[in-house]
């Protein structure tokens, strides 16, 4: 009887002998699996075959004892779904890596990032990715080929961790770097193949139906053109979007036809069928045929737990549909338990049924999954307390949604700081908005419950985690690069990010054009790749050599609310807002702290909340003021009046109080001075004699309370005032710039700043805009009285224009991504610039303004117009606002009396709200200037002399009681 592993050790030596010189010698062909999103190399042949089907047959477990063998035992073994053994042959191979070509190591990177994608550790397999990535640029002349494969490779790693936007750079890169002679024509088909369906999904995940048809259509037609394999995966990522989209037959169709080539080609256990009967399930429920949905999901999650296990995210993925499944049915005991069975899944030891308990944070496989179960199971949750008779029970199941919604948010703010590009970080926060408004509701619920007041405060703490997050991380990265890095590496990083915004900039300017240079475009987007990859290799870099950055970044910035109302003075009161509207229908909650107490309002709201905002903002952007109807008039202050009733009347504020506005969504685009605390319909049009707020608070604003603290923090700044009025008589003429007017009172409004405080002018032709960069080395106050340009769809590229110079070296015009490069130091910076507060809404991040980039960039507090001003009343607003600054108002008390003064002494025409109530404050609002010294004399004077004089009392008394 023979040994067991004898056969086994004989053939490995025979297939070990015919395929040893394959694998040093002879070049491998990079190719991608059908449906694997992959490039590796494989080798055919009858010989090999028969050996291999012979070490299957007569042998257990594989011991290979060749690099090539074990890379043909890997492949048999991914091809079967046995990711776990495959990896480890291919490890065998990276401890022989010396004696390998380098294109075949290549190709075993690419294989271990397969596996670890496959197996859900993302983060590994980019890890594998980037080595294999950085051995082909090493190689660069002779490897070029393989890096289409391993930035698709990239860009699907990225996808599933929800960096949508590093996955569309690496995708369409990978398109972009096709045309290479070394690459085999059918090689670059499939690479083109799996680029755009990947990038396909990514639009498909992002909502985008028709752009992901797009590009789901074009894998199509390259895959039928050229015979290439693979069908299954673009069919059914192609009848999704069809079930997107509502075309269900058709859908149907493409759900069958992969079915029929997945079993065709690799049998009916094959791994990917599990993908396709969970979608194929999905229509089959949206059609009305829950028995054979449910029959196909049960299909898809027996697949998912033989072929990728119990601990894999997929298999929490497809737990997780069918918890959506019974909670659309409204089994929301049903849909808990799948939920936690997801949280199981994805966990790497927890394994407890107990829905009352939740996995460490620590403990998880895919942080973008966690979210998903996470908020899912807090939702069932919350459907089922107000089910609960039992007040126990209820107090119990309303802790726990709270906590697992405290889960949530922390794993939502580690994927948030784990994206490099901003646009996935805003991304990211808008799209989960959802756990903030739950976590506010839930908390608020158990603290009615309970009468716990901490329940209150996490109330409270959910809302705040939901405001200005991204600003609030972006303003904790530059400041942690300064606090630990060298001056130099600071600067590098600013110019790369330079760079990159302004090669993003080159390629929107010609897709502007009507007829854009595609060219010029492609070769743009190739050097952006580049840019992105330098300024990642940097942060990556500063994490090895400075330790201390990732921990200082890693702080948690979320400061109590003790620590908040210590910051607020008796006079002041934050009003926090955060709401909601789905369907039509929603709820608004309202925060109020000042620094004794907090307490909270929650109100119903519909959609003509919205709709009332968006008519007052409508009618202060009007151009003319000339030739309103009455009947216009009364509906604007009827609308202006039920704005205060819902966001200021319920709130019981005391008045003559300064109130700081963290607004939320729309309610950003307000300014509270013109809402009116009294309505009645008038006959005659009198905008001077309306009970407008202003007269009873001191209103400003703030991106989020953090903020606030932030700027507490600050030194103390100069007082010299640096003010820049540009001239627009142009050297060189431009269709941007001859939009723009002469502001023939902006020299009279600089000149009364100088009555009152000192500094340096930049009048006309030295109003530029490198001028102003000097100047930033000063510290102090800076006054821009110019034009300024928004930018809706992209805010980066707002700007403000200063002074058009000849032979310049650089723009004249002062873009958005470039103020948030800066660093400036100073008290405040006035933007005597129509629009300069407006942009576009992010959820969570309130507008996307100029104002917002010169507070990442270190400003204090920023006065900004919400919409255009009038340059005549501007002028005169500002004059006033100075000289009470002068006097050592505080900020938001000069804004408010130059405001009274100009409606008092202005005609009835002119104290429309449009010319006065778009100028508001942003941040701090200390005093700029101190008391004078004379008066800090007199006081110290007449405090001693009281002192004294008290004293002289007391003792004269005493003496007197003393002799009687």
């Amino acid at each position: 009887m023979q040994e067991p592993g004898i056969s086994l050790l004989f053939c490995s030596k025979i297939n070990a002998a015919i395929l040893k010189q394959w694998f040093y010698k002879t070049p491998l062909p990079c190719r991608s699996r059908p449906g694997s999103n992959s490039g590796s190399f494989t080798g055919q042949s009858g010989s090999y075959l028969w050996v291999l089907l012979l070490v299957i047959v007569f042998s257990g477990p594989a011991i290979a004892q060749d690099a090539r063998e074990y890379f043909t035992l890997a492949r048999a073994e991914m091809d079967s779904g046995n990711f776990i053994r495959a990896e480890k042959h291919l490890l065998a191979i990276l401890k022989l890596k010396e004696t390998i070509k380098v294109k075949n190591l290549v190709a075993v990177y690419n294989e271990l990032g397969i596996i670890n994608k496959s197996l859900g550790h993302y983060d590994k397999a980019i890890k594998y990715y980037q080595a294999g990535e950085n051995l082909a640029l090493k190689h660069i002349e002779t490897l070029r080929y393989k890096l289409p494969s391993i930035y698709n490779n990239l860009g699907n790693c990225y996808k599933y961790k929800g960096d949508y936007k590093k996955a569309l750079e690496y995708l369409f890169e990978s398109i972009a770097d096709q045309n290479i002679k070394e690459q085999k024509p059918q090689e670059r088909n499939i690479s083109l193949v799996n680029a755009n369906t990947n990038i396909g999904i990514i639009y498909y995940l992002q909502n985008d139906y028709l752009r992901a048809n797009e590009y789901f259509l074009k894998s199509l037609k390259i895959t039928k053109k050229n015979h290439i394999g693979g069908l299954d995966e673009i069919y059914n990522n192609y009848a999704n979007s069809l079930r997107a989209l509502n075309d269900f037959d058709q859908a149907d169709k493409y759900y069958r036809n992969c079915i029929n080539i997945c079993i065709q080609t690799s049998g009916d256990d094959y791994y990917k069928l599990a993908y396709v009967y969970k979608d194929y399930g999905t229509l089959k429920i949206k059609s009305g045929n829950h028995q054979e949905g449910l029959a196909l999901y049960d299909k898809s999650l027996h697949t998912f737990y033989k072929k990728f296990g119990s601990k894999h995210p997929y298999t929490a993925g497809m737990l997780s549909v069918l918890g959506d499944y019974y909670l659309d049915q409204k089994n929301y005991l049903k849909a808990l338990e799948f939920y936690q069975q997801a949280l199981i899944a994805n966990s790497k030891n927890f394994n407890s049924k107990d829905i009352y308990k939740n996995p460490a944070a620590d403990n998880i496989l895919s942080e973008i999954q966690q979210l998903q179960s996470l908020k899912k199971k807090a939702t069932a949750l919350s459907l089922l307390i107000p089910t609960q008779t039992d007040g126990i029970q209820k107090k119990r199941m309303v802790n726990l949604c709270v906590e697992t919604l405290d889960l949530a948010v922390n794993t939502l703010k580690n994927l948030r700081q784990g994206y490099i590009s901003l646009e996935s970080r805003f991304y990211i926060n808008k799209n989960e908005k959802a756990v903030y408004l739950l976590g506010i509701e839930t908390a608020l619920q158990l603290y009615e419950l309970t009468g716990n007041k901490s329940m209150l405060e996490k109330a409270y703490q959910f809302s705040r985690a939901g405001k200005a997050a991204v600003l609030e991380d972006e303003i904790k990265r530059n400041e942690t690069f300064t606090e630990v890095l060298p001056n130099s590496i600071s600067k590098f990083k600013i110019g790369i990010q330079q760079n990159i915004a302004a090669t993003e900039k080159l390629i929107y300017d010609e897709y502007e054009k009507q007829d854009p240079d595609l060219l010029k475009i492609k070769r743009w987007q190739s050097e952006l790749f580049n840019q992105n990859k330098e300024y990642e290799k940097l942060l990556k870099s500063i994490s090895v050599d400075f330790p201390g950055y990732s921990v200082l970044l890693s702080r948690d910035s979320m400061p109590g609310l003790a620590a908040i109302q210590e910051h607020l003075l008796p006079d002041e009161t934050l009003v926090e807002y955060t709401y909601s509207l789905n369907n039509g229908h929603g709820q608004l909650y309202t925060f109020v702290i000042d620094n004794k107490e907090l307490k909270y309002t929650r109100q119903a709201i519909d959609s003509t909340f919205e709709q009332k905002i968006m008519y007052c903002r409508l009618t202060e952007n009007q151009a003319n003021s000339a030739g309103i109807k009455l009947s216009d008039y009364n509906d604007y202050t009827f609308k202006l009046y039920q704005l205060y009733q819902q966001l200021i009347e319920p709130l019981h504020l005391a008045r003559g109080k300064d109130i700081i506005i963290v607004a939320d969504e729309k309610i950003a685009y307000l300014s509270f001075d013109v809402l009116i605390s009294e309505f009645k319909e008038d006959s005659v049009i009198n905008y001077g004699g309306l009970p407008y707020l202003l007269y009873d608070y001191r209103f400003s604003y703030a991106y989020s309370a953090n903020m606030l603290l932030r700027q507490h923090l600050s030194k103390e700044y100069s007082d010299m005032v640096y003010a820049f009025a540009p001239d627009y008589h142009t050297n060189k003429a431009s269709a941007t710039r001859n939009q723009f007017g002469e502001l023939k009172n902006a020299k009279q409004e600089i000149n009364s700043i100088y009555k009152v405080f000192k500094g340096d002018t930049y009048i006309g032709i030295s109003a530029t805009k490198a001028n102003f960069k000097k100047a930033l080395k000063q510290g102090g106050i800076y006054h821009l009285a110019m034009h300024a340009t928004p930018v809706k769809d992209n805010p980066e590229y707002s700007f403000l224009a200063f002074t058009d110079v000849a032979d310049k070296k650089q723009s004249d015009y002062l873009y958005n991504y470039e103020i948030a490069n800066l660093s400036m130091k100073a008290s405040l910076l006035v933007l005597s610039a129509c629009n300069s507060g407006d942009g576009e809404i992010y959820s969570g991040e309130g507008v996307m303004s100029l104002s917002r980039s010169f507070i990442l960039a270190g400003i204090q507090s920023v006065v900004h117009a919400l919409w255009k001003i009038n340059d005549e009343s501007s002028s005169i607003i500002m004059e006033s606002f100075y000289r009470n600054l002068s006097e050592g108002k505080s900020k938001s008390e000069a804004l408010q009396l130059a405001k009274i003064d100009y409606i008092e002494k202005t005609s009835p025409e002119l104290a429309q709200p449009k010319y006065w109530a778009g100028l508001v404050l942003m941040g701090d609002i200390a005093p700029v200037k101190s008391v004078k010294p004379w008066i800090k004399v007199m006081i110290v004077v007449f405090s001693v002399l009281l002192v004294l004089s008290i004293g002289f009392y007391f003792r004269k008394k005493s003496r007197w009681t003393i002799f009687r």
